[in-house]
């Protein structure tokens, strides 16, 4: 298995070519070893995942790219992938110019030119819809760009259609199902809006910054004493963050974390 692995490393192309004489010679094994053990690699299944599943894995192609530029945070919309490109053939128009079209050719053409026609507007607002909501979303989540999501500040679609001077049914329609590429990864974005709660200072938290602050608490416990909800909720009171025990417990059960008994580790 060795030489196998050192073969698949670093002698695929001379399989490929079929060149086993100078993967002997580079591997100092005879011959008739290199023979074998190619016909056991030819042997082995390349996706192994497939023999406990046949489903396809459908790949997140993201709307939106957020870039880190100069200074500040450039916005893109994916559109070579997410938005097709529509066009009038030319040849339809030229037919409508021509002398000897019969009235009802000529009007049937005109209506489908027409529906044509709104289909590309709607695309085009569609584009500028979900181009003007990224913005707003990027310039409004600043401090989720910056420091993560611990900074990911409380937000409604609804105050972002008020600052946009849109309906917020309008904004629901065009973040349906899309993507955000950012320097912190991929994100649905419909992920940047959330629910939050004042703490004790007057600030607002989101639930995904309390989410993830948690996980940060449990992840520096002593796992020989891990910490009961209560003392997460001590700690979130250090922090100013006033909590109820059943929402750390609710959040923590949401977020597959064990309970304190379960972390527990016998040093």
């Amino acid at each position: 298995y060795e030489l196998a692995k050192e073969i698949i490393t670093h002698h695929l192309k001379d399989v490929e070519m079929k060149r086993y004489p100078q993967i002997a010679k580079k591997t100092g094994k005879g011959l008739e070893t290199i023979k074998r053990v190619v016909e056991l690699i030819s042997s082995l299944n390349p996706r192994p995942g497939s023999l406990f599943s046949s489903e396809l894995i459908t790949y997140v192609v993201p709307d939106v790219r957020v870039e880190y530029i100069d200074g500040r945070y450039e916005i893109t919309l994916n559109e070579d992938y997410t938005l097709p490109h529509l066009s009038i053939n030319s040849y339809y128009r030229h037919y409508l110019s021509q002398k000897g079209v019969d009235t009802q050719t000529r009007q049937f053409v005109r209506k489908k030119m027409e529906s044509a026609r709104w289909l590309m507007d709607a695309i085009e607002q569609r584009r500028a819809t979900l181009y003007k909501v990224a913005v707003k979303l990027v310039e409004l989540q600043k401090g989720f760009f910056e420091e993560g999501v611990s900074s990911l500040r409380p937000l409604k679609m609804q105050e972002l259609a008020d600052l946009l001077g849109i309906h917020v049914s309008t904004v629901s329609r065009a973040l349906a199902r899309k993507y955000m590429q950012t320097p912190r990864g991929i994100f649905g974005m419909k992920f940047f809006f959330t629910g939050g709660f004042k703490s004790t200072e007057g600030t607002t938290e989101s639930w995904e910054a309390m989410r993830q602050k948690m996980a940060e608490i449990i992840a520096r416990e002593d796992k020989s004493h891990p910490l009961s909800d209560e003392d997460i909720v001590a700690m979130f009171r250090v922090k100013g963050l006033d909590i109820a025990r059943r929402t750390v417990t609710k959040y923590r059960k949401a977020m597959k974390i064990p309970s304190s008994r379960q972390r527990r580790q016998y040093l």
